[in-house]
């Protein structure tokens, strides 16, 4: 099967669907109706010439600058998968929240969307407060109480937390923050040997804070533990952890799970911390020269690059990549040619879903 190129994409394909959320990231994104709902508040808390800060919600940040063109919009995220409609009066910072320290912009309101876990919704509660003024509104998607087993004792936690610096709890509103079911969870639960759920299944709580002044303490970021090399061959986004590498070692991939796509998106799951590479469709594997297999990943994206421009296909350099290295070459052929099979039986499920506001 070839892979399907840009021109030939479903154009009623949903707006942000693509690029593909990465599991890494913790991706879930909003669907128009969540992003509305927002939009709602944020047009009664702020006015025109207001700064209006976005923490890790790309996608609502690009939706507001449409919508609400006269506020002045910042996006916070660990990067911005939509950078393509960027235009010069974006103001967007690509950093970890949960371990990078951001310049504070003073805003009237912020919108959080952080990982369901903890840390990330103790530190990002923590960087809004920072930034938001007195009398100030912060809107934070929260995971519902069925989530995971001691969901409820973590929320009263992180509310009493909210209260040490600065944010009084309003309102809370359940299940009104509808996402769409990424790839990677649609994979998942197909692997799992489930029949995946409806594409806007997931809801998250609506959380609004108001900031008290004063000035308050708050959380430092944590230390990084390694980073993740990225390279995206046609739509195919493959994740590299390259601080892990044997010299003598290849850069063919070893499966982790039979199928080799890992059948849970829960932080939990062990198998993760096996995982040295790691795909948008969830698929993981370990490698014993990760540094190597990103430089042969780099070269099959270069050829096929070269094959969509019409060009012919460029050969292996002898001082470049060796011979040993085209079984891993190979891996990764038939990985991406499987990754887009699967997405465009996504999209079939997504176009069959029926009626919904997923754009």
């Amino acid at each position: 099967m070839t892979a399907r190129s840009s021109s030939q994409r479903d154009p009623q394909a949903p707006r942000f669907l693509r690029p593909l959320p990465h599991p890494l990231d913790y991706d879930w994104r909003f669907t128009s109706t969540a992003r509305e709902l927002l939009l709602s508040h944020l047009r009664e808390t702020t006015w025109p010439g207001s700064a209006i800060l976005v923490l890790g919600a790309p996608t609502l940040y690009h939706h507001g600058r449409e919508k609400l063109p006269f506020r002045h919009w910042h996006l916070l995220d660990i990067q911005d998968p939509f950078s393509h409609v960027n235009s010069p009066a974006e103001r967007t910072s690509h950093l970890d929240l949960l371990h990078d320290e951001p310049g504070i912009i003073p805003a009237m309101a912020a919108v959080l969307d952080p990982p369901w876990y903890p840390e990330h919704l103790r530190r990002f509660l923590s960087v809004a407060a920072q930034a938001t003024t007195p009398q100030g509104h912060v809107y934070l998607s929260l995971p519902p109480l069925d989530t995971r087993p001691g969901i409820a004792a973590e929320r009263r936690e992180l509310i009493h937390d909210a209260r040490r610096i600065g944010l009084k709890l309003t309102d809370l509103q359940q299940g009104v923050l509808p996402y769409v079911t990424p790839f990677f969870e649609y994979n998942a639960q197909r692997a799992a040997g489930r029949r995946p759920p409806s594409p806007t299944w997931r809801r998250g709580d609506l959380a609004i804070f108001l900031r008290a002044p004063g000035r308050w303490r708050h959380e430092r970021p944590q230390r990084r533990q390694y980073r993740w090399t990225e390279i995206m061959i046609q739509d195919v986004r493959i994740r590299v952890r390259t601080h892990c590498e044997l010299p003598l070692g290849t850069a063919a991939l070893h499966s982790i799970v039979p199928g080799d796509i890992l059948p849970s998106v829960s932080r939990r799951d062990p198998r993760r911390t096996s995982a040295t590479v790691w795909t948008s469709g969830n698929r993981i594997f370990t490698c014993d020269a990760p540094a190597r297999l990103a430089l042969v990943a780099r070269a099959l994206a270069n050829r096929y690059d070269a094959l969509g421009a019409g060009r012919l296909e460029p050969k292996l350099s002898r001082r470049g990549l060796e011979q040993r290295d085209a079984f891993a070459m190979a891996q990764l052929d038939v990985l991406v040619q499987q990754e887009h099979a699967e997405f465009q039986g996504y999209e079939d499920w997504l176009a069959n879903a029926g009626p919904r506001k997923i754009s």
